[in-house]
């Protein structure tokens, strides 16, 4: 930076550094004299993340999602796995150099993602993110590169809506070959616009993910070496929690098998078991209980929380608690607390809740509760239909005498 002003007279501004963990915005103006370089002016300003960027512009990437909502604040993980994942994970953000993130579906890939921006300096500008699965190649090269009208007709592409900022692609391996090479050259600093443009210098961060192994798909040839080496330079593969639901799935995963994935697997960290069959939790629990230490088994009923607890379980994932999130964390918070009649009452107390999701079509008995709490979160998709008059009527009361409404 200071070379390229001694040398050739070209100034910085606006450059986001990290000083002492603080953003500062610098600001480098070469000093002419007599038509010669004769030295450079720094000018140092802390950054205030609400001020780095312009206010209309700033209301724009609100307005197209382009914030990252996420923090390592809100990035809880208890296994030791998980734990170092969050280390590294804050410590590569530092840098530019993009990041790959491997894991199985609903590991988390995109919260992380966001986390790593919002660690990074890069954290006042666009957190771009792109489902490559969603979109057919010729929409989803649009939408990334632009357009093959000119530039001045068409609106900025997510490409350049990412510059110094952050660019996700999610499912990287549904990239077509063509877009494949656009990306790897913006991986390396070029833009290069589908318009009859030249190609230009960027600086965006790419950051991507996939839940398949892509190295296989690149030995088939399916997926450019050049570009997996690319984004694979820093990597971070997110731990498992294997989910047991045969009432749902016609699926079982056996206490044995579970046994064998727990010591043997280190990236397998726990099962979630929502069978409602309080045997087969207990096995999962006393087959493993010699590896706690790094393998958890989540309860996934909700009226059988206090009980896994008792049990040794580490906890709960309860639908419940979108609608009752106070009374689910008390029976978890009083436990620990040692308040075990407590526990039990909030229990109870979830309970007519919980049967009540026997009405209707899962999850919209959630859904119907959170809107008769005030909170709109819309209907459920199709062929999910509405609860009738008589269901509605009784979840009313239900929250009624739960005093949830």
């Amino acid at each position: 930076m200071l070379g390229s002003a001694l040398s050739d007279g070209q100034g910085t501004y606006a450059f986001v550094m990290d000083i002492r963990q603080k953003a500062v915005i610098v600001n480098l103006v070469p000093i002419s004299v007599d038509g010669r370089i004769r030295g450079a002016l720094f000018s140092f300003q802390e950054g205030k993340r609400i001020t780095e960027l312009d206010s209309k512009l700033r209301l724009e990437m609100y307005q197209r999602g382009y914030i990252a909502r996420n923090t390592f604040d809100r990035f809880v993980g208890r296994s030791q796995v998980m734990k170092n994942n969050i280390t590294l994970a804050k410590r590569l953000a530092r840098y530019s150099t993009p990041i790959f993130l491997t894991g199985e579906q609903g590991t988390g890939k995109g919260i992380l993602a966001q986390c790593i921006h919002n660690e990074s300096m890069r954290r006042g500008n666009a957190f771009v993110p792109l489902d490559c699965s969603a979109w057919q190649p010729e929409t989803l090269d649009t939408m990334l590169f632009g357009n093959y009208s000119t530039r001045r007709d068409s609106s900025a592409c997510m490409a350049e809506q990412a510059r110094n900022g952050t660019l996700y692609l999610s499912h990287v391996d549904a990239l077509p070959m063509e877009t494949q090479y656009k990306v790897l050259n913006l991986v390396l600093g070029l833009f290069l616009h589908n318009g009859p443009n030249q190609p230009e210098d960027t600086d965006v961060r790419v950051i991507a993910s996939t839940d398949v192994n892509l190295a296989a798909r690149v030995e088939k040839g399916e997926f450019r070496r050049d570009l997996y080496y690319a984004l694979n330079i820093l990597s971070i593969e997110l731990p498992v929690i294997m989910y047991n639901n045969k009432p749902k799935t016609n699926v079982g995963i056996d206490p044995a098998t579970v046994s064998i994935l727990a010591h043997e697997v280190p990236n397998i960290i726990g099962v979630k078991d929502s069978t409602g069959d309080m045997t087969n939790a207990a096995e999962y629990l006393r087959l493993t209980m010699d590896v706690r230490d790094k393998f958890n088994v989540i309860m996934g009923r909700d009226t059988m929380i206090y009980a896994a607890l008792c049990y040794g379980a580490s906890g709960a994932v309860a639908s419940c608690a979108n609608v009752a999130p106070r009374v689910v964390a008390d029976i978890y918070d009083r436990y620990v607390d040692g308040d075990l009649a407590g526990a039990l009452e909030a229990q109870y107390r979830l309970a007519p809740l919980r049967i009540a999701c026997g009405m209707g079509t899962f999850p919209e008995i959630i859904k119907e509760g959170l809107n008769l709490q005030g909170i709109n979160v819309g209907k459920c998709l199709e062929p999910i239909g509405e609860l009738t008059a008589r269901e509605k009527e009784k979840l009313r009361k239900v929250l009624a005498d739960m005093k949830l409404i």
